[in-house]
């Protein structure tokens, strides 16, 4: 089977891959607190809000910068990769563009479902569609994207990354 041919991924592997990316994002947290001294006998409030800010700030950094690089170089957020799914276009399964999935995919919902009162039933109303025949949430119509099983091949989230480099080359020609 061809990466480019590869089946949607199923809608457990995609809250699967959502779970995963949560779930390390708050273990990274709790490590970059406790190696601050946040969580120790006087807990959070015990540090001055500048250390406190200094962490959070740290963290947020460090978790977008390394799914920003997983999006450039695989398709895939932390959480993807652990669920052995992919970003794709919809249009010709090609890996999509970093831009793409940056401006079209995710800040704008990030920014939307970040408002009081209404992020919450507005971020439910944007992953339903999941139960659509196409499997497509509302970031993904937006950005022109699909989530594809990477495992396709058997090959678990140990992906062969050589179709990234070479046919994405050869096909966008």
């Amino acid at each position: 089977m061809d990466a480019f041919d590869a089946p949607l991924a199923s809608r457990w592997r995609r809250l699967g891959g959502w779970a995963a990316g949560v779930v390390l994002a708050g273990l990274v947290g709790v490590v970059l607190m406790a190696m601050a001294g946040l969580l120790g006998e006087g807990g959070v409030g015990a540090a001055p809000p500048a250390v406190g800010l200094s962490v959070v700030g740290f963290g947020v950094a460090l978790y977008v910068a390394l799914n920003v690089w997983l999006l450039a170089t695989r398709g895939q957020t932390v959480g993807k990769y652990f669920a052995g799914t992919r970003i794709v276009s919809n249009e010709t399964g090609l890996p999509a563009e970093l831009h793409r999935l940056l401006l079209l995919r995710m800040a704008p919902f990030a920014v939307l479902c970040a408002v009081p009162r209404v992020g919450v039933p507005l971020y439910l109303a944007s992953v339903l569609p999941v139960f659509r025949s196409d499997r497509r949430c509302l970031h993904d119509w937006a950005a022109g994207t699909k989530v594809v099983d990477a495992c396709a091949e058997g090959q678990g989230s140990q992906i062969d990354d050589r179709w990234i480099l070479d046919d994405v080359t050869a096909k966008r020609r």
